[in-house]
């Protein structure tokens, strides 16, 4: 199998010392370069250290894009014919503004990307535009720059790929405090579908301990391939297979992912809600406060049904249970409705709609109280209003929706407390899948038949809280929809780029699969249709 060799530098970095630290990158990257490596990167801030206080402290070790150590960087890429990724502060000539930048020289010793920091440190940095050029072409593909922390928000590392990334190189100077960095990582290749290189460093930086700091290769599934900590300087190769055309192979996955955007259903996803003080009042919420959430999975092959009416002493009025996905006859759903009333609790499940399209894609959502069920239909390529749920605010998804980061912020950005998806079996991603996505504002959880989930929004960069359960059983959680009320979103984003050839929507397609995603059609035919609940048993579309 052919192979390109790339190298992360795990390098000792010394705070202001930047000429040692300078020899002592470009010594570790000519190794690298000798024993084979083609590509090779080094961590972020790799000349100064990381931690200063104010433009002041770090005005002593910033370096131009022509400065002496972009030049030996230079002339090592050069000397070596590879692609060399270094990060550190940069200042801007012509404004005079500092940057935390990472650039990559190609083998002709120029610049082929570079990319500004936009998360940046917030004493003496300028975040970077949304809009950079930080992706560049290579022999074996394109690869695309991020620097660390930026990786913690989903869109960056989304609009790579959009760009044809391949694999992206991240240098960072992430210590596994707060959210820990290999999870994220995991979750940024696993929902993109590329590679990710990420050069972290070692040693100890006044309070700054570094040594428990790893660099990472993490495939296209989100498996960790290779990883490495040291107290000591090191370096980390992997074998990046190629494809019989010489490419970077990162499998199917990143066309499959991206060919499913729906681009159209996300427009929200650009508003801009910094200045939005009362989000229960402007998005008309329910209340904020607690409601206790079960989920209920009843065993793979067993009777939704039967479980809810096993377990429905656990129900408490106002409660919300959610059954996994599965067709529901009249007789089931009248289980539920008793149950409901009964115990004062609302509950949440889901049918295929086969009338509609190929009958995975589109759901009924039934929602049952003690007025009755109304059962919803939901195409899936059409957007669904919220559900009040108790005190939250609910979208109800399908697991395929939460591959995509847009499908999280849009509905966070609507005001959704919880995306809830219902299923019949888990996938081997799910799980995971449910406790990295509330990084993008909203609660996530997934109920099937043999196991459930739930993950909370961290706060800041801490690590996520949630619960699951595998194989049969009820995961019962109480959920306060306060602190889910109060979001911050990263906006510096590359709109246009992520929306690009959405249009307004495909409201009039013919029948799937093989149709195309945008049809050229009349403004009347591009409204959204109204879809209103529809009154149990077997009621037709409005």
């Amino acid at each position: 199998m052919n192979t390109i060799k790339v190298s992360l530098l795990h390098p000792q970095i010394l705070h202001s010392r930047v000429r040692e630290n300078r020899s002592l990158v470009t010594a570790m990257a000519g190794e690298a370069a000798d024993l084979g490596a083609r590509i090779v990167v080094a961590p972020e801030m790799c000349l100064s250290g990381y931690i200063f206080q104010d433009r002041m402290a770090m005005a002593p070790f910033v370096e131009t894009a022509d400065g002496p150590s972009a030049d030996a960087f230079s002339k090592l890429a050069k000397e070596k014919s590879i692609f060399l990724v270094a990060g550190f502060a940069e200042n801007d000539p012509e404004t005079g503004i500092y940057y935390n930048t990472a650039f990559a020289w190609g083998p002709n010793g120029k610049v082929v990307a570079r990319y500004r920091k936009v998360n940046a440190e917030s004493r003496w940095a300028c975040p970077g535009p949304p809009v950079q050029d930080n992706v560049f072409d290579t022999p074996w593909g394109k690869c695309g720059l991020l620097i660390c922390s930026d990786t913690y928000h989903s869109l960056p590392a989304r609009s790579l790929a959009l760009k044809g990334a391949r694999m992206i190189l991240i240098p960072s100077n992430w210590p596994p405090t707060g959210s820990f960095p290999e999870d994220v990582w995991r979750f940024r290749a696993m929902e993109n579908g590329t590679w990710l290189a990420c050069a972290n460093r070692t040693g100890d930086e006044l309070d700054f301990n570094c040594q428990e700091c790893e660099s990472y290769f993490v495939d296209p599934q989100g498996k960790v391939v290779a990883r490495h900590k040291s107290p000591d300087s090191l370096l980390l190769s992997y074998e990046i297979p190629l494809t019989h055309s010489g490419d970077i192979d990162a499998g199917p996955r990143r066309e499959e992912i991206l060919a499913s955007r729906r681009p159209y259903l996300w427009h929200r996803l650009y508003a801009n809600l910094a200045f939005f003080r009362d989000i229960t009042a402007g998005f008309k919420l329910p209340a904020p406060g607690v409601t206790e959430l079960h989920l209920v999975s009843p065993g793979k092959g067993k009777s939704p049904a039967d479980a809810l009416e096993e377990g429905a002493g656990k129900l408490s009025p106002g409660s919300v249970a959610v059954l996994p996905l599965q067709e529901w006859d009249d007789a089931d759903v009248a289980r539920l409705e008793k149950v409901a009333k009964d115990r004062g609790c609302t509950v949440l499940t889901a049918e295929p709609d086969a009338g509609y399209g190929d009958g995975e894609d589109d759901r009924t959502h039934i929602l049952v109280n003690a007025d009755g069920a109304d059962r919803v239909p939901v195409p899936f390529d059409r957007t669904q209003e919220l559900m009040h749920l108790g005190t939250l605010a609910a979208l109800p998804v399908r697991m395929a929706d939460l591959v995509h980061p847009e499908t999280a912020l849009e509905a966070a950005k609507r005001g959704a407390d919880i995306l809830i998806a219902v299923e019949r079996e888990l996938g081997p991603d799910d799980l995971f899948t449910v406790s990295m996505r509330p990084i993008d504002q909203a609660a996530c959880c997934v109920c099937a038949s043999d196991g459930a989930g739930l993950g909370l929004v961290p706060e800041g960069h801490s690590p996520g809280t949630g619960s699951v359960i595998r194989g049969n059983g009820w995961l019962t959680v109480q959920v306060d929809s306060a602190p889910l009320r109060v979001k911050r979103f990263q906006d510096r984003a590359d709109f246009e780029l992520l929306f690009q050839g959405a249009g307004n929507g495909p409201w009039e397609w013919p029948g799937r699969p093989d149709r195309p995603r945008v049809l050229p059609v009349s403004p009347e035919a591009r409204k959204p249709v109204a879809w209103s609940p529809v009154r149990k048993p077997g009621g037709q579309r409005p």
